[in-house]
């Protein structure tokens, strides 16, 4: 293969949607034929510096058949990211050689000889053909695979707060409120569950009086959660990765996936939908 000399760290970090577009990402150079390694050093300087200390590796990573990283490669990736900050040594070498890249987008023709992939990588080009090895990676999980159900029909709400807070970046009732009212004039909305990231939600809200469930216990087990939140046909996702993946995965003919636009309004993003889903301003 093209690249089959090229060598890959991709950084594992965030919650669980992040942790997946992260493999996902991996896989994508793994089929380009560059040996991709997961580092999961993330984690613990996070819990060293008290930003998200809850955050941990949620998957194992043989369920889909990656690598992790070794104390030597950690090690080499190290030496080529100190070096590659002497100018000199930056200009000659650190372009032809290694090179560390961020944020959300990438050309495998970019890659080099040795390569650090810092980010999150939310980008449609990288899962939108993994459909089937998310799928088949993630049945290998007992916990995932006992809380599957045959798709029920039903309509999914996804409401993220807690560290959304911290960011502004919780979606107004209003985006609610419009989504439901679309996915009751296309598909008719005969009842509809609730997954929340906080328990002290307002019952009294209408949003919550009208649901048929509100799920919202923070202490379980996030691939449970998850593997619950597969269970719907139609989606009215939060501005989360955690809710995005079981749209896409579970989406049939006649789902309907709503999504706030702009996904966030604090930084510039390319919100990584598929071209069907249903736009909804957040006003």
């Amino acid at each position: 293969m093209k690249f089959k000399n090229s060598i890959a760290t991709v950084d594992l970090m965030g919650g669980l949607g992040n942790q997946l577009f992260q493999i996902c990402f991996a896989n994508y150079l793994k089929e380009n034929g560059v040996n991709v390694y997961l580092s999961e050093e993330w984690f613990s300087k996070d819990r060293q510096l008290n930003i998200l200390p809850n955050r941990k590796p949620i998957f194992d990573l043989n369920h889909f058949d990656l690598k992790r990283t070794s104390r030597k490669n950690q090690l080499n990736f190290k030496f080529f990211e100190r070096v590659s900050e002497i100018p000199i040594i930056q200009k000659k070498l650190n372009k032809k050689i290694f090179q560390r890249f961020t944020g959300h987008s990438f050309h495998i023709n970019d890659i080099k000889k040795y390569n650090k992939f810092w980010g999150y990588w939310h980008n449609l080009k990288f899962i939108e053909n993994q459909k089937d090895f998310i799928a088949n990676s993630l049945i290998k999980n007992t916990l995932y695979s006992e809380n599957l159900k045959d798709n029920i029909g039903k309509t999914l709400i996804h409401i993220r707060k807690s560290d959304y807070k911290i960011i502004n970046e919780i979606l107004p009732k209003t985006y609610y409120l419009e989504s439901l009212e679309i996915i009751k004039n296309s598909v008719g909305l005969n009842s509809y569950d609730i997954f929340i990231d906080e328990e002290n939600y307002d019952y009294q809200d209408d949003i919550f009086q009208n649901a048929s469930n509100v799920y919202c216990d923070i202490n379980e087990d996030p691939i449970i959660t998850f593997s619950k939140m597969m269970n719907y046909s139609n989606y009215i996702l939060a501005n989360s990765t955690f809710s995005l993946f079981p749209a896409f995965l579970s989406e049939n003919k006649s789902s309907k996936i709503l999504y706030p636009q702009p996904w966030f309004v604090q930084q510039a993003y390319d919100t990584p939908v598929k071209p069907n889903w249903i736009p909804v301003e957040r006003n």
